[in-house]
């Protein structure tokens, strides 16, 4: 009873709400094509007309464009997209339009909502995600009609760290499809913030969280406006060759670009999250503890319930690790914060555990976990990009490395937590450790060595992103 009144109340105020569409005419000659923009979450529909002029200028083709305005409470929702799209397609055949060349562009939540409507068997020929992407769960392959998802290095709310991930998606398509490059693009453009693909003042979230552009507004909208234009032309019908093989050589060189921009941060990404449940960065961890020791790191979710253990012949040890990688909680995948472990909650064992059972006699230091973290962070540098060391240098933010939290216990150790602090002077570590004696009650516990480390992802998406973060 109560959940059908709650849709009877929300169908009448989404029908109250004065929606409108602001219709743009093409300027050229050609194929004729229509391409409807819903807004980011209070951003007006206006706001996009810079960008409808720009891809006006910078398309071949008859180019209609209707801006999409005036949602409840200025936010792109389910029931009133349906409405407004239609509203669209008859302000369209009013005005003269004969073709069903019809793409759904949104930014943001407008992008978000125009996943969603497009999933849902709409009658698109194709979807545009300016600065957004397909959630969790969904994938590019499963999408019915084509699908641009775009957006910009120094986005800081559609962060690079999560297109990553939706690039991944894009190479694991193209292994069953290569044309998937043109029907599915996920293109990455240097230089560009969420704020670009707008205009005038934006709303609040964006200003707490958006990273300052590098271009001005005209050069970054000629750019989203080229690569939009191209996967356009490749996806739609009678077409030039001639125009769509330019347009295929477009977008080619956009994968080529995005990729050598995202490999870093999906190679660092897989230190932590692959398809092993395996930390690698916790078998070098492992290593600067005990010394060049083969070891063979294992994950597990329920880390209470297992401890590491060394097998130890003559002078080799072989060193069962255990890490729980701690991600951020985003069940919606909608969250601007960082993509990266918040922390990996890594089980070792002690030098003393393997040097007290051979032959050998000379160690170098073990390593704490303050050290372990300060590697992950050097490792971090020594992966990425020179723009993005360069912008991490400009910065002037930097990251501190305090000495470890000691406990002495385990569960004292499991309640808590790496210690992570982001400011306007930079980023401070402190680890939580827990090491135990070889003369313990208990052998099971003896000479175990628990940290709680910083991810080299998480040092590496400070790098890219965090040290830019307004913070206020």
């Amino acid at each position: 009873m109560d959940s059908l009144k709650i849709t009877i109340l929300l169908s009448v105020v989404y029908s109250c709400s004065s929606l409108s569409v602001k219709l743009i005419h093409p300027i050229k000659n050609g194929t004729e094509v229509a391409v409807l923009i819903a807004p980011g979450a209070g951003i007006a529909g206006s706001a996009y007309n810079p960008l409808a002029v720009a891809l006006q200028n910078e398309s071949p083709m008859k180019l209609w464009v209707v801006l999409l305005d005036d949602f409840l409470v200025g936010a792109v929702n389910p029931p009133q997209l349906i409405q407004v799209v239609s509203m669209a397609k008859s302000s369209l055949m009013q005005a003269g339009f004969k073709s069903d060349e019809i793409y759904l562009a949104g930014h943001s939540l407008g992008g978000a909502m125009t996943a969603m409507y497009g999933f849902n068997g709409s009658g698109l020929k194709g979807a545009i995600l300016f600065a957004a992407y397909l959630t969790n769960g969904n994938h590019l392959k499963d999408f019915p009609v084509p699908v641009l998802t775009i957006s910009g290095d120094l986005d800081g709310l559609t962060r690079v760290t999560r297109i990553a991930s939706s690039f991944e998606d894009l190479e694991s398509f193209m292994k069953q499809d290569a044309t998937a490059v043109y029907k599915t693009p996920v293109i990455v453009m240097s230089g560009v913030n969420h704020a670009d693909f707008a205009s005038g003042t934006m709303p609040s979230n964006v200003k707490d969280h958006d990273l300052k552009s590098e271009l001005n507004q005209t050069e970054a909208q000629n750019t989203i406006s080229k690569y939009t234009s191209a996967f356009l032309l490749c996806n739609m019908k009678n077409v030039e060759p001639t125009v769509v093989e330019y347009a295929k050589k477009v977008l080619v060189l956009a994968y080529n670009t995005t990729k050598a921009l995202v490999t870093p941060l999906i190679e660092m990404k897989a230190m932590d999250e692959n398809s092993q449940s395996s930390s690698n960065w916790t078998k070098i961890g492992q290593k600067m503890v005990i010394n060049a020791v083969d070891n063979d790191e294992k994950n597990f979710a329920t880390l209470e319930f297992y401890q590491p253990s060394a097998d130890i012949q003559s002078e080799e040890a072989k060193i069962d690790t255990y890490t729980t990688v701690s991600l951020p909680f985003d069940p919606i995948d909608a969250n601007p914060g960082p993509k990266s472990p918040e922390q990996l909650q890594a089980k070792m064992k002690t030098q003393e555990s393997v040097s007290s059972k051979t032959h050998k006699t000379e160690y170098l230091k073990a390593a704490t976990c303050k050290d372990i973290n300060e590697a992950a962070f050097k490792y971090a540098m020594t992966k990425s990009s020179k723009e993005a060391i360069s912008r991490f240098q400009k910065s002037g933010r930097k990251i501190t490395f305090l000495n470890d939290t000691q406990t002495s216990s385990g569960p004292q150790w499991l309640a808590g937590n790496l210690n992570l602090k982001y400011s306007s002077s930079g980023m401070v570590v402190q680890s939580v450790v827990l090491k135990t004696n070889l003369d313990v009650i208990l052998p099971s516990f003896a000479g175990q060595y628990y940290c709680k480390l910083l991810s080299p992802f998480r040092a590496m998406e400070f790098i890219y992103l965090d040290c830019m973060v307004p913070y206020y």
